[in-house]
């Protein structure tokens, strides 16, 4: 305790040194002279130590399968200061196993951190499930890990016309979102298909079209994640009013391609909304006159159906021509 702690009292000093001690006693004291004597109670480390030191039976002949477990072991197995070591890690025998998970899981690191740290320190048979069975069985490392990444969510099925699998959503006031449907749905027809994820907008829908025939289905969270982050960031982002940055979004995502290579406005409209971006290219106008040009510069012979051919005349501006007249008081002529 230093003396810059002037509200530190002998009580909150007490505290502290009780936490430390309660922290301390959470595990049970574990050392070398532990170690050793009870590797020599436990009945096959003791054998299996009797057997580094004066030698192996031939396989056949041992019955204990736990034996037979370290005698695959047997070029890495050795004795330290009354210890069987298996490498550089020291043999635990049965009855300090849970004493070992319960010091190594200090700190609760998780599974994997368990068995990097066994691999180091210490062996028994199974070691590696004894630690995920440890550390499934910890509420603390249960309730506070980390969550599994989502599955894959399936796209939806490609509808076979456009505007008969319709998906929507709400984002402020859901009368709102009425009165725009109403309005959408007298220009292009209801849907066969109408995905809403809210519930509650569900109930106030259905109450105000009881008279329509279409199938609803609830949006799950999951499937409705990504338009509704594309959507959201976008109104963060944008610095114009509220109403202004979703019609600069729909115009956006309009005219963006699909996993299909066709925009949304071109599966329903079958024509590609014009956006800002759109000015930047030739449209076809512009190509079919390009077309023409290069076609009329191009067309200086001309063969006819015999095989002939024939030079197409160019006039100019000013050029003097002969004119053909059919008046009903003048006969046929040429001038």
């Amino acid at each position: 305790i230093t003396s810059s702690d002037a509200h530190f009292t002998l009580k909150d000093a007490y505290n502290q040194i009780k936490l430390a001690l309660e922290f301390c006693l959470q595990v049970k004291p574990l050392d070398r002279n532990i170690l050793c004597q009870e590797s020599g109670k436990d009945p096959v480390i003791s054998t299996v130590m009797r057997y580094v030191c004066k030698g192996w039976p031939p396989k056949h002949t041992e019955t204990n399968d736990e034996v037979k477990k370290f005698q695959k072991l047997l070029d890495s197995l050795s004795i330290y200061h009354g210890c069987l070591n298996h490498g550089s890690k020291v043999v635990i025998p049965q009855s300090l196993q849970s004493n070992m998970l319960d010091l190594m899981h200090i700190g609760h690191l998780g599974m994997e951190h368990l068995k990097q740290l066994a691999r180091t320190a210490a062996y028994w048979p199974g070691t590696e499930a004894a630690i995920e069975m440890a550390s499934r069985q910890c509420d603390s490392c249960g309730e506070h890990q980390i969550k599994p990444p989502k599955p894959a969510v399936p796209p939806w099925m490609l509808p076979d016309k456009p505007w008969s699998h319709l998906h929507m959503d709400h984002a402020i006031n859901f009368m709102a979102t009425l009165d725009l449907l109403e309005e959408e749905f007298a220009n292009f027809g209801y849907p066969l298909t109408l995905v809403i994820h809210q519930l509650t907008f569900l109930k106030n829908f259905s109450a105000g079209a009881k008279n329509v025939h279409y199938t609803i289905q609830l949006l799950m969270e999951q499937q409705n994640v990504c338009l509704a982050q594309s959507f959201k960031q976008a109104l963060r982002k944008s610095s114009l009013p509220p109403k202004r940055a979703l019609q600069e979004f729909l115009m956006q995502y309009w005219r963006m391609s699909t996993s299909c290579g066709l925009s949304p406005s071109k599966h329903l409209m079958s024509w590609q909304v014009r956006t800002r971006i759109d000015s930047l290219l030739p449209s076809p106008t512009h190509k079919a006159q390009g077309k023409q040009s290069k076609v009329s510069s191009k067309a200086k012979m001309t063969t006819d159906s015999g095989d002939v051919t024939k030079v197409t005349k160019q006039y100019k501006t000013g050029d003097p021509v002969y004119e053909l007249c059919y008046g009903p008081c003048h006969d046929k002529q040429s001038q």
